[in-house]
């Protein structure tokens, strides 16, 4: 095929910080963060260690692919595990214009990550466009955050971290971090932070995927700051046309841009010794211990960070053994629950809860995987277990819950979405389908919900390291 080599040589699996992502071929895969380092190579014709991006196009004269190449106007462009192939083979296939020259001495394996995370946080804070010493909030220190936090201080500025997990935060101490602020429990760091920085912060990257997080941006900017966007939030941001008109503040944003544009952050990236936290995996086999770990995601996450707020949880799992590795606390409690279960049984694990602690405040439905595959090759049993779990799991479960809810006129009800709400992506139908469902059910519940002193949220957000 003209312009393409195929691409052999050493493969190991990295886990990417940041971006789900599912193989575009069927693998059985479940929701949660999935990479593969792309391929080493070494080509004759071009010489050197090759690297490819995960995008790609074959229209280099194309007006819109010099810009991204998923704006193709032919309609092109591809990302690699979700339109085509991912990298998670022995052999893998790059159009030569999509790959790079390593730096002679590059690390194979922590350079993994950097083709997706490292290049969109190395251009995201390189694209503010700040002097040396001034100061830039990095809002969501976990996955491109922590890299946004080394490639700022090796570039000379200064640096407040903003997250809402201490343990992200003391891990952005230890990179460099001038300032940390957990913008849950501290309620006045924006004035603490204007203080700190004579006014506020000259840009602000958002990282996080949180409305939350785009809506107090622009209150750590000092006049005329920059607000970068990263993080792609579930819903249209809302923002007033007059500050931007008066110049209160500006608007960019940054992403992992055309292939063209990676070789400079590869190479500062090798030069300033900038590492991403990330788990090895030395083999294809490893694929199920892979898919283990990721499946805990926001569970694994959400349960400390209550427990450190004082309040009493109830943790559940399918599977007890996904609880074993909570650590014990006194208000912890967990019990084994399957979201699947028909609705007698759900009614009477709420009821247990219930007769334990008198009642619920908070619900949080968090169960959720993902079943990839074209919707030709997916059968109607695993699309149907794919609602089962993702759409009426949730709904049933808050079926349970709304009663006491309703009778003392208070409760929150959170419902974990996903981007795939929004966006429809390739070869996860069934995915997608179900969380558009969710949406959807949880707007109408609002509106039957509302008069009752019971606030609902819903959206995706972005998993931390």
């Amino acid at each position: 095929m003209p312009h393409e080599v195929v691409h052999n040589g050493i493969m190991r699996a990295a886990q990417f910080n940041t971006a789900a992502r599912q193989p575009a071929s069927r693998s059985g895969t479940k929701l949660g963060a999935l990479a593969a380092a792309m391929h080493v190579v070494s080509d004759s014709a071009y010489g050197g260690t090759k690297w490819p991006l995960e995008l790609t196009n074959d229209k280099d004269k194309c007006e819109a692919c010099k810009i991204h190449n998923l704006l193709c106007q032919e309609g092109t462009g591809l990302m690699h595990g979700f339109s085509t192939a991912g990298h998670f083979a022995d052999y893998s296939v790059s159009d030569y214009r999509n790959a790079m020259v390593l730096p002679d001495g590059i690390d194979m394996v922590s350079t993994a990550p950097l083709f997706c995370a490292g290049v969109t946080a190395y251009h995201a804070v390189d694209q503010c466009d700040l002097r040396e010493g001034q100061w830039v909030a990095v809002i969501g220190c976990g996955g491109l955050g922590h890299l946004g936090i080394q490639y700022a201080k090796a570039m000379g500025y200064r640096v407040v971290a903003i997250d809402i997990s201490d343990a992200q935060l003391s891990n952005a101490r230890s990179l460099g971090a001038d300032l940390i602020y957990n913008s849950m429990t501290d309620t006045t760091y924006l004035e603490k932070k204007k203080e700190e920085t004579q006014g506020g912060c000259h840009a602000a990257i958002v990282f996080s995927a949180a409305l939350t997080a785009y809506e107090k941006a622009p209150k750590c900017l000092r006049v005329n700051g920059l607000m970068m966007i990263v993080g792609i939030p579930p819903k249209n941001l809302s923002i007033n046309a007059l500050d931007i008109l008066l110049g209160r503040y500006r608007i960019k944003g940054a992403s992992s841009g055309t292939p063209d544009r990676m070789s400079a952050a590869i190479y500062f990236t090798h030069e300033n010794n900038i590492k991403p936290h990330m788990t090895i995996f030395k083999d294809l086999d490893d694929i199920h211990e892979i898919v283990d770990l990721m499946s805990k995601g926001f569970g694994s996450l959400l349960v400390p960070a209550i427990l450190a707020r004082g309040d009493r949880v109830v943790a559940t799992a399918r599977r007890p053994a996904a609880l074993v590795d909570l650590e014990p606390h006194h208000n912890l409690t967990t019990m084994e629950l399957d979201v699947t279960s028909p609705q007698p049984i759900l009614d009477n694990a709420v009821g247990n809860i219930i007769g334990k602690f008198g009642q619920i405040d908070v619900l949080v439905n968090n169960a959720g995987y993902v079943a990839p595959g074209v919707w030709e090759e997916m059968s109607h049993e695993e699309t149907t277990a794919q609602f089962n779990t993702n759409f009426f799991g949730a709904l049933n479960l808050t079926r349970a819950v709304l009663p006491t809810m309703r009778a003392k006129k208070s409760g929150t009800l959170v419902f974990m979405s996903s981007i795939a709400a929004w966006h429809g992506v390739g070869a996860g139908g069934p995915y997608s389908s179900s969380k558009f469902a969710l949406e959807g059910a949880v707007e109408c519940l609002e509106k039957e919900t509302s008069h009752l002193g019971i606030e609902i949220s819903h959206g995706s957000w972005a998993v931390p390291n």
